[in-house]
């Protein structure tokens, strides 16, 4: 880690360690009600895992050629997979715990081995962001990691989500983001968020010029906006999505609605495992995993009945599998039609 980076998360570590149990270790997935006993398998806790510190930004030579190599690989589901056709998944968090180069290795490795085509990447969601200058700085260095990530494997799509939704001035580190060329968009921005206190304002300034960018661009916006919280964010989600036809959308965890009224730029972020009850939003939804590869910090690990991306990939396999409809769309061609395909270097 470079020597401003250190001193900048040094004094907040206390903070940090202090939140992983709480704000910080909660992930998209509602918490289980009651709760669940702990998992009979024990996942080690590698290098990697260093909570409360920043993990390494830097790639080497060696995992350079690596990750083009695992890249350029074609992944495939395991042949006795009780479905077997291609899934992307919409919905892939790290920590700026983690080691991202390694991330991104084991992340490769999961997905060639389960059949896992392209992944939507974001930072963990962050309370406090706003309000610790080196927590921002730390959080956005992770993501300026990603587009070198990006740009050396275009199946690892990364967000832009280190900014403040309700300061104009932030438009401008968006678009010099999104200039870069090896982001898909921006997400996943809490309008409101399901169980963590951070909601943004969906009509401010700065996400006004937001949407026009991203309509100009054709690029994504991932978000959460729970309507239980904040009922009006139905009709203005909805109005949003209709103003802005060249913008794509991801709402996840969205409600059930009638389809008829769902703009076609607009999609519906779905876990599907074990203790789904069914497949809800069919016609619009996308899978995600919600999770990470094995062995590095997983917000989603204790939430959801899996612990990393392969995991949640067997679970999903299980349920496209008995569904009578196809189950494609769910697990893969809504991706394709809402997440930009970024360029080959």
């Amino acid at each position: 880690m470079v020597p401003w980076l250190r001193m900048a998360v040094r004094p907040l570590r206390r903070m940090w360690a202090a939140a992983a149990v709480g704000l910080f270790g909660a992930s998209c997935a509602a918490p289980p009600a009651p709760p669940t006993p702990a998992p009979t398998v024990v996942h080690e806790e590698g290098p990697e895992q260093r909570r409360g510190a920043s993990g390494l930004l830097r790639i080497t030579a060696e995992q350079q050629a690596q990750i083009r190599d695992l890249c350029a690989q074609t992944p495939a589901a395991p042949q006795d997979a009780p479905w077997t056709g291609l899934i992307n998944d919409s919905h892939v968090h790290t920590a700026m715990e983690n080691d991202q180069s390694a991330f991104a290795i084991a992340l490769l490795k999961e997905m060639n081995a389960s059949g896992v085509q392209r992944a939507l990447l974001q930072p963990d969601h962050a309370p406090g962001l706003f309000e610790h200058a080196g927590f921002l700085r730390a959080v956005r260095a992770m993501e300026v990691s990603w587009a070198d990530i990006a740009a050396l494997c275009p199946r690892l799509v990364p967000l832009v989500y280190a900014f403040d939704p309700d300061d104009p001035a932030s438009i401008d580190y968006v678009r010099e983001r999104l200039d870069t060329g090896w982001y898909g968009g921006v997400g996943e921005v809490e309008l409101q968020h399901v169980h963590l206190p951070i909601k943004h304002a969906p009509r401010s300034a700065t996400m006004e010029a937001i949407y026009d960018l991203l309509d100009e661009r054709q690029m994504l916006l991932h978000f959460q906006a729970s309507p239980r919280l904040d009922p009006t964010l139905v009709d203005t989600v909805l109005t949003i999505a209709r103003e802005h036809p060249g913008a794509r959308f991801l709402w996840f965890s969205c409600p059930p609605m009638d389809q008829t009224g769902w703009p076609p730029n607009l999609g519906c972020g779905t876990l599907v495992h074990q203790e789904s009850r069914g497949v809800r939003d069919g016609v619009r939804g996308l899978w995600g995993s919600d999770s990470a590869p094995d062995g590095f910090k997983n917000s989603s690990r204790g939430v959801l009945p899996y612990h990393d991306v392969t995991g949640a990939v067997q679970q999903a396999r299980v349920t496209f599998a008995q569904l009578e409809e196809d189950p494609s769309g769910l697990a893969a061609t809504r991706f394709d039609a809402l997440v930009p395909t970024l360029p080959t270097r």
